[in-house]
């Protein structure tokens, strides 16, 4: 399988060069064929040797959704979602060849992936030096936990006293990224301290139990947000509750998987909603009607992947930012460089307005196609990719991911700053597969700077 993944870019990039220009169902249907090779290999090794929930399921999950979903299953099932991505593309063709540069991004990232990931299980036990490490950044996670998510409740009740519609906050983003954070570096060390000093906790029950400290506060902010409508922090949250759980603790099944994605699609469904209509929200109508309007959308529904939307719907994004890429000039491929500055609050602004001329909203390639389509719209990472740097920066792009994913994953449970890393990663994977690679900047940088300036913290003080 390997000597496949190691051929997968060149015969993908063929498939691309070589795509036909009417659409074509078996084309479409032999690029998710490359996929689902790829993806059940490296999920299957992410199981074996690191977790059930792991980053491969995630991304490799929303990729396909985002990708292949639309062009191979949808496409003649009348879903809700049909007629509008077929209302913003100009020709059926172009699913052919977005499927195979999704096929050629996903075989580049594979190829990095491997190259640098061992092939065996990194697991050692904790040791005395880790352990001190654990301690000695454990009552500074803490405190700084406590200080962000009272100001992240305080954040929200504001938001519910001052405004009268709406459903996505849009104050203090950075408070409620950094909980999210400090959340998965306070039950991470929690879990190990406890292996060392006894007292592991063996179910959920007991894991909960153990850390009231973290859950509670966290708890509470998950549910001003369903209370208000916002689903994106409720999805973060509970990933990284159940991503530590299983990283840390015990090992979920994949029947146990199952059954919470499947909870966890109907709650996404029914919030989503809200995003049309404020109104319909708990907040704005109250539990009856919220679920009676929930019950009334559902019905509506004709397909199984119409409970997906926000995800099989991106397939719109990619096809009309590729359609757009044929008739316009790479989009500000300088960006780059203010997308590096994400980790530094207002310097992207600045630096955007300074050197570009445009905010930070219109250098992305998803503000071209809002305006190429004249509709609200987001992006896809393997467009975001090609609309700025082509077929070598898509290349490039993913097989720099597949290579810093590996590297991570080989030091999954040998030490708190990769254990961190490795769920922030799984807890972001979604929202950068539906937006942009760049999007994982911000909390990969914020995560090995909170660490590490625990630790120094601590060392000062002794």
């Amino acid at each position: 399988m390997k000597a496949f993944i190691y051929l997968s870019p060149i015969l993908s990039l063929l498939l691309y060069l070589f795509a036909p220009s009417a659409y074509s169902w078996g084309f479409c249907t032999v690029c998710f064929t490359f996929f689902l090779l790829i993806a059940i290999f490296l999920i299957k090794e992410d199981n074996k040797y690191v977790n059930s929930i792991n980053f491969n399921l995630l991304f490799l999950l929303s990729f396909f959704l985002c990708s292949y979903a639309f062009p191979v299953f949808i496409y003649g099932t009348s879903s809700i979602i049909e007629a509008h991505i077929l209302n913003h593309i100009s020709s059926m063709g172009t699913f052919n060849h977005t499927s195979a540069l999704c096929t050629f991004a996903i075989s580049c990232y594979a190829l990095g992936y491997i190259l640098n990931r061992k092939t065996k299980s990194f697991y050692r036990a904790t040791s005395e030096y880790q352990f001190k490490d654990i301690v000695a950044i454990k009552n500074g996670s803490k405190f700084l936990y406590f200080v962000t998510c009272v100001i992240s409740i305080f954040v929200l009740i504001r938001f519910l006293r001052i405004s009268s519609a709406g459903i996505e906050v849009e104050e203090a983003p950075f408070t409620f990224q950094l909980m999210t954070i400090l959340l998965s570096i306070g039950l991470v060390i929690s879990t190990r301290y406890f292996k060392v000093k006894g007292g592991f906790p063996t179910s959920i029950f007991q894991f909960f139990k153990q850390n009231l400290f973290y859950i509670i506060p966290a708890a509470i902010v998950l549910g001003l947000f369903f209370y208000i409508g916002d689903r994106l922090y409720i999805m973060v949250i509970a990933l990284v509750v159940l991503t530590t759980y299983s990283l840390c603790v015990k090992r979920i099944s994949y029947k146990k998987l199952i059954l919470i994605g499947f909870i966890g699609v109907l709650v996404m469904f029914a919030l989503r909603v809200t995003r049309t209509n404020s109104e319909l929200s708990i907040r704005g109508a109250g539990v009856n009607a919220f679920i009676e309007s929930t019950k009334n959308t559902s019905q509506n529904t004709s397909t199984f992947w119409d409970y997906f939307s926000d995800l099989t719907g991106i397939s719109m994004e990619l096809n009309a930012g590729y359609e757009y890429s044929q008739t316009h000039d790479l989009y500000y491929p300088g960006r780059i460089f203010v997308s590096l500055l994400a980790p530094f609050p207002l310097l992207p602004s600045m630096a955007s307005e300074t050197f570009f001329g445009v905010s930070t909203n219109q250098l992305s390639p998803g503000y071209a196609i809002a305006t190429y389509t004249s509709t609200h719209a987001g992006s896809h990472c393997v467009i975001d990719a090609y609309m700025s740097y082509g077929l070598i920066g898509v290349c490039l792009l993913f097989l720099i991911l597949g290579l810093f994913v590996g590297f991570v994953t080989n030091h999954v449970k040998t030490n708190v700053m990769y254990d961190v890393l490795y769920i922030c990663l799984i807890t972001n994977v979604v929202f950068a597969t539906r937006g942009s690679l760049f999007f994982l900047i911000r909390p990969i940088c914020w995560t090995c700077v909170l660490v590490v300036l625990l630790r120094i913290i601590k060392l000062s003080k002794n």
